[in-house]
């Protein structure tokens, strides 16, 4: 509903209605509406937390209970807004996350592994998929959570709680994890299952909005970051420890979940299996051969299992879908396009036949930056290459000019790379498909140019150290050399695989730069407004809409009322 609203607490009707119609069908043609909670066990634990923290609990019960309220009204608002007639069903949180997870994965049997922040009560599950059904073997209860330990760090680095622990990871590189051995002996009890057990000592996300507490910051030498302040040595060493901690706790889990299962193949679905680094580490680390992380591990990918687990139940003689992709979104066609850059009277060009690949590959070798919106949108909080912003991948000063000029964003925030699929172990330490930009690996050791690690750097100036040369894909080596991955093969995405073999023969390498197409705190683009809003409010120069392309310097100047830069939050 975000790129639609960009509000990120509205009722969907935007998203209800595009989904009934990319069917054909009205909403009581539905045989039944399913959500991703038991908000009554919601309920239960947070009337439990109000009773445990005493005095402070009419302090969280005012912050809590308009949502509560909302999520117990769910029913009566969708029949109101919609008049959908129908019956509602109801999914446990983490059951939703497992079957999102393994239903749409390409395995006949797996593990599941579900870790976040907490659904009802809990907060990591080990489950087992067979076939069309699930069971689940295991589960750790609130508050002992992998994911709020990692929230709460976020919080206390200076990020936004819910969208901020993707920045997290990528300041870890730059420290060193001296604080592990705090984090453990102090903060959080680990054991050889991967079960942990908080000290609550420390945090005080049982109260309210706060992740920690004075002791919290005593223990680490002063008071959290403020969003704006300079990050310092400290943040990035808090950074570097609690993503080391982290991957220990997944590692472990993921080896009792192969224990209780003896499956070969584990998918992950739940906020932390956003953690592409933890990702990278099981494949070497773990006895399984093969995993699927689910592309929206997040609660969005909650909505689409509430309803194959529905499904299943309900039909447990019928075949399942894989989702080869997750281009599910609105598209636009050749017609809509053009009338949209008829209306707004634009500059445009439109690519010759059979030209649109080495064209853009063109634009690309002449250091160009790119808008990309080009077919369905796609599912999921990452840009997969139809709303993208891209860019040559061997130009050393392309991170902080798309961080600093067209991201707004910090500098040291890493780009991932977008290539060829079957040019994979060519460029880097894998050999593997990777199509949703869920595992992070090392580049290839020919590729790389001898330079000092972050850690080994002398200097806490973060923008030297990201400018420092570190292999001949510069824009999208990280600071430990390591890369975010995401292949396209020609069935997958067959307009961008032509883009990249375009370029590979113009520039040698298959590889590009993609960054989702939006700037700091705003949704990525769904529509032709939104993606020329965002072209004219940046520094990109140029945008190609389908079929079509407009450059920057051919355009009328721009000019908004509002600092629309003021309009959304830090992410």
């Amino acid at each position: 509903e975000t790129r639609y609203t960009e509000c990120d607490k509205s009722f969907p009707d935007n998203a209800i209605n595009y989904c009934l119609e990319e069917a054909g069908i009205g909403i009581n043609e539905l045989t039944s509406v399913v959500y991703y909670d038991y908000e009554t066990w919601t309920i239960e634990r947070v009337l439990h937390n109000v009773e445990v923290i005493g005095d402070k609990g009419q302090q969280l019960w005012n912050l809590a209970k308009e949502s509560l309220y909302t999520k117990l009204k769910l029913p009566t608002i969708l029949r109101l807004r919609s008049n959908y007639q129908g019956p509602i069903f109801k999914s446990q949180h983490h059951v939703s996350h497992a079957a999102g997870a393994f239903y749409p994965s390409p395995f006949e049997d797996a593990a599941i592994l579900v870790i976040d922040g907490v659904g009802e009560w809990a907060c990591s599950t080990i489950a087992v998929g067979e076939k069309n059904s699930l069971r689940i073997l295991a589960q750790q209860q609130y508050p002992h959570s992998l994911g709020l330990l990692y929230s709460a760090f976020t919080y206390f680095c200076g990020f936004r709680v819910n969208s901020g622990e993707y920045k997290l990871m990528g300041l870890a590189p730059y420290g060193k994890p001296i604080y592990a051995d705090t984090i453990r002996q102090t903060l959080v009890d680990i054991q050889e299952d991967g079960s942990i057990f908080l000290n609550m000592t420390y945090f005080s996300f049982l109260e309210g909005e706060a992740m920690t507490n004075q002791a919290f910051a005593d223990l680490f030498g002063g008071e959290a970051r403020s969003r704006e302040a300079e990050i310092t040595r400290r943040e990035m060493d808090l950074a570097a420890s609690i993503q080391a901690i982290t991957e220990e706790i997944v590692i472990k889990m993921a080896r009792h979940a192969f224990a209780l299962t003896g499956k070969k193949n584990l998918v992950m679905s739940g906020g932390v299996a956003l953690n592409c680094v933890s990702n990278g580490k099981l494949f070497d680390e773990t006895p399984f051969e093969d995993f699927y992380f689910q592309p929206a591990s997040g609660d969005a990918g909650g909505a689409e299992g509430c309803v194959l687990n529905w499904y299943f139940e309900t039909y447990p003689d019928r075949g399942r879908v894989r989702l080869d992709n997750s281009y599910l979104g609105p598209a636009f066609s050749k017609d809509e396009t053009l009338g949209f850059l008829e209306t707004k009277g634009l500059a445009y060009h439109a690519f010759e036949k059979g030209e649109r690949a080495e064209t853009i590959a063109q634009l690309l070798a002449e250091k160009n930056i790119i808008g990309l919106l080009d077919g369905r949108m796609e599912f999921g909080p990452r840009a997969l290459g139809n709303r993208s912003i891209i860019a040559d991948s061997t130009d050393v000063d392309m991170q902080s000019k798309l961080n600093l000029k067209i991201k707004f964003r910090e500098s040291f925030r890493p780009f991932a790379p977008i290539y060829a699929e079957e040019r994979t172990s060519d460029f880097f330490d894998f050999d593997r498909p990777s199509p949703y930009m869920l595992v992070v690996r090392k580049v290839k050791e020919k590729w790389l140019i001898q330079a000092p690690s972050a850690q080994e750097q002398t200097t806490d100036d973060m923008i030297a150290i990201v400018n420092q040369k570190r292999s001949e894909l510069p824009a999208i080596t990280h600071v430990d050399n390591s890369a975010r991955l995401q292949s396209v093969n020609a069935t997958q995405n067959p307009r961008f695989h032509d883009v990249l073999m375009a370029f590979e023969k113009r520039c040698g390498k298959a590889v590009l730069i993609n960054t989702s197409f939006n700037v700091r705190g705003e949704p990525i683009v769904c529509n032709l407004n939104d993606a020329y809003k965002c072209f004219m409010r940046t520094n990109m120069d140029v945008l190609v809409l389908n079929d079509f392309y407009l450059i920057k310097s051919e355009q009328a100047n721009w000019h908004e009322l509002e600092d629309w830069q003021e309009t959304f939050e830090l992410d």
